[in-house]
């Protein structure tokens, strides 16, 4: 079916979208956090947990399960979690798909979560699952969807612009992860929600933002999306704005451990990640529109240090080579080091955090 058509007929049998900018229930008790990896989920998840001690609610972490769960078990998971705490306000994260919480809370609880640029959360992520904790969860992914010998042993070892050139399953969305998409985790658990081109499934992914999520904020525009969650969602966030320039900047920038992905292989990527990027543009908008409804502009001086810092990391390979070239030793030290750190979190069966 036509994109454009469909998309008009979903507009016409679903229920209008003339909400309020503002969905954050003015008594909610439980704020959802189900975190879309690689959009600086650790950050704020950490950030939370301090805010969680100065403005007097429980922080709940929830165990490591499938991200598709049947809802009344994932309820219940959270009921269970909640019950353990004498708080009378809740803060709940786990890499978990959207799901219905009412529970025993009713209309008390409210959502949030952070997404980021989809190409620049691929890259971030197949990196992750290269280089780091998650390499042999890469190998049994590719095993798992049917990859040969050759692709299982050669994940560990495949640079993105050569994986997108050849059309590898890691790089074309037939192995997940990476190919997962940020607006699967907004849409819920309904198995179309993971399919990639699939128009239901990103339009459900608007609806559910628009009724039940108090903000989704841009990884990118982290300063405004802390004034914004401060303003729509102040029994947790109260004071979450104020915060160093120098802590902002660390979120902003990348991880020079990257290599450089070529403008060829982002257009590979970026074409594979179209309805994603309709739903980063649709909450980009919608963030905006939340930040002038409430009359937050940031400082000038922040903006000024944030792009002072960004245009900082802009390093040529040449001069990192020779710098790489005259710390040997200490790059020889550091993969010693990192070796045995991964070698202690796998025998204390420690999973890597994203």
């Amino acid at each position: 079916m036509n994109m454009e058509i469909f998309d008009e007929i979903f507009e016409k049998v679903s229920p209008k979208r003339d909400v309020p900018l503002n969905v954050t229930p003015p008594n909610a008790v439980v704020l959802m956090y189900n975190r879309v990896p690689k959009c600086g989920s650790l950050s704020m998840k950490l950030r939370l947990q301090g805010l969680g001690e100065k403005n007097n609610f429980s922080f709940n972490q929830s165990p490591v399960l499938p991200h598709r769960q049947p809802p009344s078990k994932q309820v219940l998971k959270v009921k269970e979690l909640l019950a353990k705490t004498t708080h009378t306000h809740h803060f709940w994260n786990a890499h978990r798909y959207y799901f219905d919480a009412v529970g025993n809370y009713g209309g008390k609880v409210v959502w949030m979560n952070m997404i980021r640029d989809p190409v620049e959360r691929f890259i971030s992520e197949f990196y992750w699952l290269r280089n780091g904790l998650g390499k042999a969860y890469l190998k049994n992914a590719v095993r798992g969807k049917g990859g040969n010998n050759h692709d299982v042993n050669e994940a560990p070892r495949l640079e993105l612009n050569e994986c997108a050139a050849a059309g590898h399953p890691l790089c074309t969305w037939t192995v997940w992860p990476p190919g997962e998409l940020q607006l699967s985790y907004v849409c819920g658990m309904n198995e179309s929600c993971t399919e990639r081109g699939n128009r239901w499934a990103l339009q459900q992914a608007k609806y559910n933002m628009d009724r039940y999520y108090g903000v989704v904020g841009l990884l990118e525009e982290l300063p405004l999306s802390l004034a914004v969650f401060e303003a729509y969602i102040p029994r947790f966030f109260k004071d979450c704005n104020q915060i160093k320039a120098d802590e902002i900047v660390s979120h902003v920038q990348s991880s020079s451990d990257k290599p450089k992905v070529t403008n060829a292989t982002k257009a590979i990527l970026k074409n594979n990640l179209k309805e994603d990027y309709e739903f980063y543009d649709y909450v980009r908008q919608r963030l905006h529109r939340q930040a002038a409804n409430a009359g937050i502009t940031l400082s000038n001086e922040i903006k000024s240090h944030v792009q002072t810092e960004k245009q900082k990391k802009y390093v040529t390979n040449a001069t990192k080579e020779f710098l790489r070239n005259n710390l040997k030793e200490d790059y020889e030290f550091y993969t010693y080091a990192q070796q045995r750190l991964h070698l202690q979190a796998g025998a204390a069966g420690i999973e890597a955090i994203q």
